[in-house]
């Protein structure tokens, strides 16, 4: 059966079983495919993101600036709320969250959209942006699969699906906001990022990069951040993949 039929009949199926839950700190989540169950893992029982929402909600200012680049459906969004309302009830009223997700699949996009309508008044302001990162303009082809959390537009699989998508231009967004916390899982792409708003990544603090070894020149990457007077944390690393928490 040809892979992007498998493709369809999976979602056509994930569509029908969703597993939903109310956390401890009243934040609710949907886990509907297995991409979301891995997903959820990493960021909330492996806790990869934790330390860096810490340090963001102790370090910052009333106002919390966040960039997830790379969103996938908004766990990320999900547990910076999670960690704030359960770990630091008394912030709560104090702290003014607002994030800016940037997701390269538009029904993922969309699907991040509705998730985020499930906690209206608790996530903080969230802003869902269709399109690439990496570069600043021009278009690329993404993979489009049933595992959506592994979507990429680097070494893409044969006979796979893809989706013309532009690439979205960062660069006013980087120049005129502070972002406390800035996430970024571009599976890959994280080398042209880098390279592409360098001089402007000085301007923030806090950076978590997945990195890709594969498919990126992963110690160029740490190269440049170092360069830029970040300190690091490595939070996982395996053969694959590493966890990185850049900071000053």
């Amino acid at each position: 059966m040809p892979v992007s039929i498998k493709s369809r009949l999976r979602a056509l199926i994930g569509d029908f079983f969703r597993f939903n839950h109310t956390l401890s700190s009243g934040i609710f989540v949907t886990l509907r495919r297995p991409a979301d169950f891995s997903t959820f893992a990493e960021i909330f029982v492996d806790g990869f993101y934790d330390k860096a929402i810490k340090d963001t909600i102790v370090n910052s200012s009333d106002q919390i600036n966040l960039l997830d680049l790379g969103s996938n459906v908004g766990f990320f969004a999900h547990r910076f709320a999670d960690i704030l309302r359960g770990q630091y009830p008394e912030l709560v009223a104090q702290k003014q969250v607002g994030i800016t997700m940037v997701e390269g699949i538009k029904a993922v996009a969309d699907e991040s959209m509705f998730r985020l309508e499930n906690n209206l008044g608790k996530l903080g302001r969230c802003e869902v942006i269709h399109g690439l990162v990496g570069k600043k303009d021009c278009f690329d082809y993404i993979s489009s699969e049933y595992n959506y959390g592994y979507n990429t537009v680097i070494g893409k699989m044969s006979g796979s699906s893809t989706v013309k998508t532009a690439y979205y231009n960062l660069e006013e967004k980087l120049s005129s906001v502070t972002y406390d916390l800035i996430k970024c899982d571009i599976e890959g792409a994280e080398e042209v990022f880098i390279e592409t708003y360098y001089n402007l990544l000085r301007r923030h603090p806090r950076i978590v990069f997945e990195f890709h070894h594969k498919m990126c020149d992963t110690q160029k990457c740490d190269r440049l951040l170092k360069e830029l007077g970040f300190n690091v944390v490595v939070l996982y690393s395996n053969k694959e993949i590493s966890m990185a928490y850049y900071y000053r």
